[in-house]
């Protein structure tokens, strides 16, 4: 019966393993501690050798005084002996006995029949032979030498041979011969196990962690030795090593310790709570169990941080801030660090930050975003590196105008004016002598001119094909010129289109100072822009305007006519800009007491215009002057004005 046990208690572990190596999923229980069995199977009997170890050593240990023997001749088939070469001695003796490794206690022993044999004449000749253990022994008699009892429960068992009375009478041969022998030991105690290394995954418990290369190994020992190591990770099953055979001749039937070498990459796994069991079975059977379970959490979403701010600012404007704010997966955001110019960077707790640039000039600000899951060198996930350009400069202004300068005015004046005292050369009786003038008044006249006036406007009117010059000048906020600073003169046609485009560009001088001339060209709108430098502000003036009156010309056929004649009208509008739509031409006709209009037309896009006139029923000759006006419209760049009169002669 005992044999069919032990047989059986194989079979389980190697179920076990199976089992772990195929199922999806195995639920692993906490640490427990139950009253496993375990069967130690001993000696030629059960196939053994009787020279299986365990962690305490060899399983079997003997000892003998005065003449006694032991000999193990498991091996060769044979027994556990004890034998006496002619000893006689009250208390000499041998004996074989196994100790259980800590944690498992022996409770029965069992030797099968036909596997103890004993000296018919032990007994009479005044030795005793018995099985011991804590707390018991038992009789090896040729009338009644197996056991199959439950004992203890006893840390040692062993049977032993020994001279009991005051003299023995020498056997001179073989005491005690046991070739089998098996016992049942209760292992109460489950595996130690325990993470390897500082970084192990497992010491995460409760943080959050990222990517891949985490340490999951673990190390179990156990009395009994450990057959089966298996992780749980978020649910999944990783089978680690086993022993789907255990030693059943040893106490320590698994090999122990062991070490389950494994990593785990937490991007494989979904963002959140992260289970990691670690769980490892001993030889008893049912198998005592160690597992433990700890939650840690998974966040491998990558860190964003955008900047947001003004690019450009005056120095009036005070302290200007650059706007950090990040997002980060389930672990949040742990802070923003910014370093401005280059310089130290300053740490900012949570997911945003307001970073203050200040003093003229162009800044760069940068910043780093974190959150608050590690990886396995202890590094916190970043987000890239953002930046951000900031300049903060004088603010400047510009200006533009038309510059008049009127002609000399001159005049005439006489004026009384004092001649000093000076020696004159004057011929005295032949001989020249220098004589002292006395100072005196003499009258002049004289041409005084004052300076010419010098007048600025914001409106110039010009002639069409004709250029002009606009001027200005350039200064800071407080005054200071600058000089040898770039400005683009910036003209748009005056037809509300606000077609800005560069006319002319110009170099300030040493006090700010700048003039360009403009080419021909239709009513414009002209602006002054300054670019803006490395500490000043970019400004444009206020708009000043060029009047530019169109350029209408007619043409008369023929020029002398009937009364209720008809003359043909036709002209051009001069210098381009005519709206798609047309432009409006008025004809009139005048005489030597009046005029009046004689009809409106629309000159197309090239300017030109043609229609017929009538005159009505006369009488006499008269002369007729003809011409043609434009109107003032928004989107034609040109002011009102006429064009020449054109002379026909009306008569009978």
């Amino acid at each position: 019966m005992a044999v069919q046990i032990s047989i059986k208690a194989r079979i389980t572990l190697a179920a076990l393993a199976l089992a772990l190596a195929s199922a999806p999923a195995l639920a692993i229980e906490p640490a427990l501690a139950r009253a496993g069995v375990l069967y130690l199977s001993s000696c030629s009997g059960f196939g053994d050798s009787g020279a299986d170890t365990d962690i305490g050593g060899l399983v079997w240990g003997q000892s003998s005084s005065g003449s006694y023997s032991n000999s193990n001749r498991c091996g060769q088939g044979g027994s556990f002996e004890i034998d006496d070469n002619n000893s006689s001695i009250r208390g000499a003796g041998a004996e074989w006995g196994t100790s259980a490794p800590a944690g498992i206690e022996i409770v029965h022993a069992y030797t099968p029949a036909g596997h103890v044999l004993v000296n018919s004449q032990a007994a009479a000749q005044g030795y005793r032979v018995d099985f011991f253990w804590a707390g018991g022994t038992q009789t090896i008699t040729p009338a009644s030498s197996p056991i199959n009892a439950g004992i203890g429960p006893s840390p040692y068992f062993g049977f032993q041979a020994y001279c009991a009375s005051s003299s023995c009478k020498p056997l001179k041969g073989q005491l005690l011969d046991i070739s089998a022998v098996q016992l049942q030991g209760m292992d109460t105690t489950p595996p130690a196990i325990a993470a390897v290394g500082a970084d192990n995954l497992w010491y995460q418990s409760g943080h959050y962690v990222r990517g891949g290369g985490w340490p999951t190994s673990f190390q179990a020992s156990a009395a009994a030795g450990v057959c089966a190591m298996v992780e749980q990770v978020d649910g999944r099953t990783i089978v680690g090593p086993s022993d789907p055979y255990p030693n059943g001749h040893s106490w320590t039937q698994c090999p122990t310790p062991v070490t389950m070498s494994q990593a785990i990459d937490t991007t494989q796994y979904p963002n959140g709570p992260l289970s990691l069991t670690l769980a490892a079975h001993d030889a008893a059977s049912p198998a005592n169990t160690a597992g433990a379970t700890h939650d840690m959490y998974v966040d491998n979403t990558p860190v964003t941080l955008a900047l947001s701010g003004p690019t450009d600012a005056p120095s009036t404007a005070g302290t200007q801030y650059v706007s950090a704010v990040a997002a980060a997966g389930p672990s949040g955001v742990h802070g923003i660090a910014c370093s401005v110019d280059g310089g130290p960077y300053r740490g900012y707790p949570g997911a945003s930050a307001q970073v203050p640039v200040q003093g003229l000039g162009q800044h760069q600000v940068l910043c780093v975003a974190s959150n608050n899951a590690f990886n396995v060198y202890s590094k916190a996930a970043v987000s890239p590196t953002e930046s951000w350009s900031l300049g903060i400069r004088e603010p400047t202004v510009i200006g533009a105008s038309f510059m008049q300068v009127g002609g000399l005015h001159c005049s005439r004046h006489t004026e009384r004016i004092y001649v000093p005292g000076h020696p004159v050369k004057r011929r005295l009786h032949g001989k020249l002598v220098y004589l002292r003038r006395a100072g005196h008044f003499h009258t002049v006249k004289v041409l005084r001119c004052s300076a010419p006036k010098v007048s600025t406007h914001t409106t110039e009117r010009v002639a069409l094909g004709h250029r002009t010059t606009v001027s200005g000048e350039l200064l800071a906020r407080d005054g200071t010129a600058l000089g040898d600073q770039g400005v683009r003169i910036m003209t748009a046609p005056d037809n509300g289109a606000g077609q800005f485009s560069q006319a002319a560009s110009a170099t300030t001088g040493t006090d700010g100072s700048w003039s360009a001339t403009l080419p021909p060209g239709p009513s414009r709108l002209v602006e002054a822009q300054y670019g803006g430098g490395a500490a000043a502000e970019p400004s444009t003036s206020a708009p000043i305007h060029i009047v530019v009156p169109a350029s209408a010309q007619i043409e008369i056929h023929p020029h002398r006519t009937h009364w209720g004649g008809t003359i043909t009208i036709s002209g051009r509008l001069a210098g381009g800009y005519v709206p798609p739509a047309g432009e409006l031409v008025v004809l009139r006709i005048g005489w030597s007491s009046g005029s009046t209009e004689i009809g409106h037309l629309y000159a197309g896009s090239d300017g030109r215009f043609r229609t017929k006139y009538t005159f009505l029923r006369g009488r006499g000759s008269e002369t007729y002057r003809l011409w043609a006006q434009t109107a003032a419209e928004s989107d034609y760049p040109y002011a009102p004005a006429s064009s020449t009169k054109v002379t026909v002669r009306v008569g009978p």
